[in-house]
């Protein structure tokens, strides 16, 4: 499970990217729309990360409630491994989207400066450019 929701977020990354690198080729006002609407998907991203944080919290909760009542014990520790399991995958979630941001970010200051960030140098000097 854990490694599908890897799997996703790594494609997710990469087409962006992807997206990235060609926009930087065409005109910075370009850039500048790309890079906002990237602030806007990991502002998303951010926001499920932390519901999904809750959901885990919360489930955790339930599941120590299970473990108190004593014919419900098994159960109630499967919540809470559950629990602590969402927790995790939201905390990676978060992070994911704080660096997105930060590239997103990033990509704001060269499309304002003209120029594509440092990242995408190398690719601009195999075009020849």
């Amino acid at each position: 499970m854990r490694k599908i929701v890897y799997l996703m977020i790594c494609a997710v990354c990469v087409i962006s990217f992807t997206g990235i690198a060609l926009a930087a080729e065409m005109m910075d006002k370009d850039m500048m729309e790309n890079s906002q609407m990237m602030m806007d998907n990991s502002k998303m991203m951010m926001d499920s990360g932390k519901m999904m944080m809750e959901k885990g919290k919360m489930m955790m909760e339930k599941g120590k409630m299970m473990m108190d009542n004593k014919g419900m014990k098994k159960q109630g520790g499967m919540m809470m491994k559950r629990g602590k399991m969402m927790m995790k995958k939201g905390t990676m979630m978060t992070k994911d989207a704080e660096m997105m941001m930060k590239e997103s970010d990033m990509m704001m200051k060269g499309g304002m400066m003209g120029k594509e960030p440092m990242m995408y140098k190398p690719m601009m000097d195999k075009k020849g450019m």
